[in-house]
């Protein structure tokens, strides 16, 4: 899921698909003289994860390989702790380009550094992403609506 930029939103879908995993479907717009514009769209399989006393959102991007124009059979994860306070759905993403994340090598010791370091506000970027919940009906249609054109 992109950040929001100015005047961008993102309306995230995230259904069960089974007992342990969820589709994640975000859809991300704008709005021009009233009339939603479309935007990216992008899908992840995600699972929820304990370490450390926190909940972690993993997020594996679907259409990876396509979105990032990658070459690499090494795709892109993303984590970030998950915190939910006065009905939003907060995301800090752990920032795999920074230390401590970063002398991770595998999947096992960034666990493990996340574990260890869950507290400390140099594991994350700067910005949360932060989702309210999506009432408006007839918005929701209209988003949809635009990304069906």
């Amino acid at each position: 899921m992109a950040i929001p930029g100015a005047g961008r939103r993102d309306a995230p879908a995230v259904p069960p698909y089974d007992s342990r995993t969820y589709f994640v479907k975000s859809l991300s717009y704008g709005e021009k003289n009233g009339a939603i514009r479309p935007g990216e769209q992008q899908e992840f399989k995600a699972w929820l994860t304990a370490l450390g006393g926190a909940t972690f959102l993993t997020l594996e991007p679907l259409d990876c390989a396509q979105w990032l124009k990658l070459k690499s059979e090494e795709f892109p994860y993303f984590v970030a702790k998950v915190d939910f306070a006065d009905g939003s759905l907060r995301l800090r993403i752990v920032n795999g380009g920074a230390q401590p994340a970063k002398a991770a090598k595998n999947s096992a010791e960034l666990e493990a550094v996340i574990a260890k370091h869950v507290a400390a506000d140099a594991l994350y970027t700067d910005k949360a992403m932060v989702f309210n919940k999506f009432d408006d009906k007839t918005r929701i249609q209209a988003v949809l609506d635009a990304f069906r054109k």
